[in-house]
């Protein structure tokens, strides 16, 4: 009832207060529950911001199998809540393990109810840049390739066009493959954090349209870091 009650508040002020946002009022309060009983909520016009279990003291190398799809169940309900919407997002740009916070996705643009998000083909091009850059086979389901900022990407086969379009069963095997990746850079990076990030739609900052888990630095960049060659002796 706390929650429900603080909740109904501060979502009754986002809606008179004119956030950005499009929320019917009728779903002005959302509840999620995640792993560990801690409940969190959107309110009013906030979804814009949306809130994440931190993860304390552990690193998100170490997250289970389950522990992996319930992040996964948990960000599905956040995007369900804004493609119920009239006008839901035409992009998002989703966070993975960034500064302590288990993920954050958040939506660029409109677009009408029914549409593909802004610049989805229907389906994986034929003629795909990604699938031509220097790479690592890291399983049956994904290679490991070098942008042309020296970044790594994990991709897909068969190839998905974005994260959205993969099933849950997949998600958790893109999200298992990229610790095993984290594990091995950790070692080059000197246990640098790193996190992923995902940008789905053109709006989203998504310019290939072959879903793409990108691994960041906290700190600088990836420029001469020469992380191929290692991963490449050991795959």
């Amino acid at each position: 009832f706390y929650y429900l009650g603080s909740g109904f508040l501060l979502g009754l002020g986002g809606y008179l207060g004119g956030m950005p946002g499009k929320v019917n009022f009728l779903s002005v309060v959302t509840l999620l529950g995640l792993q560990g009983g801690t409940s969190y909520f959107f309110a009013g016009r906030s979804l814009d911001k949306p809130s994440s279990q931190l993860l304390g003291n552990k690193n998100w190398i170490d997250l289970t199998s389950s522990e992996l799809q319930s992040v996964i169940d948990d960000l599905q309900k956040q995007y369900e809540v804004y493609e119920n919407q009239d006008n839901p997002p035409s992009g998002y740009v989703i966070n993975f393990f960034k500064k302590g916070n288990i993920f954050s996705l958040t939506p660029m643009g409109k677009r009408n109810r029914g549409e593909r998000l802004s610049g989805t083909p229907q389906g994986h091009p034929v003629r795909c840049a990604l699938c031509q850059l220097d790479s690592v086979r890291i399983s049956s389901q994904h290679r490991l390739v070098k942008s042309l900022s020296n970044r790594p990407l994990l991709i897909d086969y068969p190839p998905t066009v974005s994260w959205f379009q993969m099933s849950p069963e997949n998600q958790e095997a893109l999200l298992r493959d990229a610790q095993k990746v984290y594990a091995e850079l950790k070692s080059i990076l000197n246990d640098e954090a790193i996190y992923l990030e995902l940008h789905c739609g053109s709006s989203g900052g998504q310019t290939q349209w072959h879903t793409h888990l990108r691994f960041e630095r906290e700190r600088g960049s990836w420029r001469n870091v020469n992380w191929i060659d290692p991963l490449k002796h050991t795959h």
